[in-house]
């Protein structure tokens, strides 16, 4: 498995060296030595998922296959009598009941706690991702010490508190595929209401908040959008964009600050009618490339890995007819390409004209962001800042934007020896004869800037940080909001 990593993956291992105090070496030392041993299959599946806990891409889903003998053990959800908060980019924890600043769980300084779970046990990769996941962590009793459960926290003043967790009642909220809510924005304008969309009117300001790009009707048309929104079916991408802009026709005579708040927003689909749609002036498609190695050079897998995009394979065919495919070592990169195939038939990066010119006509557009902006969404960020000159503010964004994966199945044969299969993104999985063991999804293409630079893990530096502290924990994408408007449109 570590060799398969190492050879395949095009992000994660520098992405770790690149972010975290343990690298990628230190960390795989640190798991052989738990792994150099006979084990039973329940005790693998516990070294497994110790493993993939550090295992920093977001978009990979490492999975454990074998059956396990069940137990009668139910799981319900579980809350911390305490809450714990902090603060950022100054870390700091403290109870958020009482102020009261936290130094240690079970006797062990917090500092040294969090200092090891965000290098071994989370595959957040910036600091206030982390936290976020630490703090969510304690509170669902999902956080060990040592091993053990939390049971007791101390303060600065030297007082202490014991820890307890209550069940909750699961949330029924299916944060992928529930539609947009506006609690919390009452005192706004709301101009348009669609399926993830809602333009919202305040004193000369445009907000556009976008929930998520999760569509399960996809587009619902072409990318341009170019049906009446009348014959354009419901929930998907293009009737959300055209209610955004039927929208902003109706307002853009009396606003000149836009805002789209991605705070939150984990991406989903590709995000092209919306960049088309209201990117402020001409730009690229992502930048990506591909490892070069034997499996890509399988018709069926090269087309999983492309997204069954058929102008990906007049690029390959291009690579190869022109002889540059064959001067790349395998294991290193092919020349870069747009990730969508949009700019032309052979996935160049040629320029893309918007498909509207309304949003050129704000003076300011401001993008927010925040430690769960991801994959689409961070992309959108990455190019209205690139080519749409758009003010970021808020927190650092996830950096987390992989796309093009590669699984590999780990399984024993009917003679006992053990075995792998490689398949693409949305490929069926290969009929096996045998017991299957794992699977593991490596990133397979790296996202970059046009200077080459590894998008993954390295966020657009902040127009305008807003620290997260006690004062505004609780409501803290509205306070980026305000402080947005406030800094840029005011």
């Amino acid at each position: 498995m570590i060799s398969d990593i190492e050879f395949y993956d095009a992000e994660m291992i520098a992405t770790r060296n690149n972010n975290k105090e343990v690298s990628w070496q230190d960390y795989k030392g640190f798991h052989n030595e738990k792994w150099n041993k006979s084990v039973s299959p329940k005790e693998l599946k516990q070294l497994f998922n110790e493993f993939r806990r550090g295992y920093l891409n977001g978009h990979s889903h490492l999975e454990f296959l074998h059956p396990i003998e069940k137990t009668n053990k139910t799981y319900t959800d579980l809350e911390s009598t305490i809450k714990i908060g902090y603060t950022y980019p100054e870390i700091s924890f403290y109870n958020v009941e009482n102020g009261n600043k936290i130094v240690s769980i079970n006797n062990i300084p917090i500092d040294e706690i969090f200092w090891n779970f965000s290098n071994y046990e989370t595959t957040k990769i910036r600091p206030n991702a982390v936290l976020k996941n630490f703090s969510s962590s304690f509170n669902q009793r999902n956080l060990r010490v040592d091993g053990e459960m939390p049971k007791v926290i101390s303060y600065e003043d030297q007082k202490k508190d014991s820890v307890f967790y209550n069940p909750v009642e699961p949330s029924s909220e299916d944060i992928f595929f529930d539609g947009i809510d506006l609690v919390g924005y009452e005192d706004w304008e709301t101009i348009e209401k669609g399926y993830k969309v809602a333009l919202l009117k305040k004193n000369g300001v445009a907000l556009i908040k976008i929930k998520n790009f999760v569509y399960m009707k996809g587009f619902g048309g072409d990318v341009d959008c170019d049906e009446p929104i009348e014959e354009i079916a419901d929930s998907t991408m293009c009737k959300d964009v055209k209610v955004l802009m039927r929208g902003l026709q109706s307002v853009k005579d009396n606003t000149d600050c836009l805002i789209f708040d991605l705070q939150d927003n984990l991406g989903g689909n590709e995000n092209t009618p919306f960049v088309k749609m209201f990117c402020p002036a001409p730009f690229t498609d992502t930048r990506v490339q591909y490892r070069k190695t034997k499996l890509f050079e399988d018709p069926e897998t090269r087309d999983a890995l492309n997204y069954f995009n058929p102008k990906a394979e007049n690029w390959y065919n291009s690579l190869r007819e022109s002889g540059i495919y064959q001067q790349v070592s395998y294991g290193d990169f092919l020349p870069v390409r747009g990730d969508f195939c949009q700019g032309d038939d052979e996935c160049g990066l040629g320029i893309i004209k918007p498909n509207n010119n309304l949003t050129s006509m704000f003076n300011k557009i401001i993008i927010l962001t925040n430690h769960d902006t991801g994959s689409s969404a961070d992309d959108f960020a990455f190019r209205f800042k690139e080519f749409g000159g758009a003010f970021i503010a808020g927190q650092p964004q996830s950096a987390d934007l992989t796309y093009a994966l590669i699984s590999v199945l780990y399984y024993v044969d009917e003679q006992g020896n053990l075995d792998r299969v490689f398949y693409g993104n949305a490929q069926k999985k290969p009929s096996i004869s045998g017991k299957e063991l794992f699977k593991i999804n490596i990133p397979y293409s790296k996202t970059i800037d046009k200077h080459g630079n590894m998008l993954q893990g390295n966020p657009m530096p902040m127009d305008l940080l807003v620290p997260i502290t006690p004062e505004n924990f609780d409501n803290v994408k509205r306070d980026v909001l305000n402080r947005a408007i406030e800094y840029y449109c005011n």
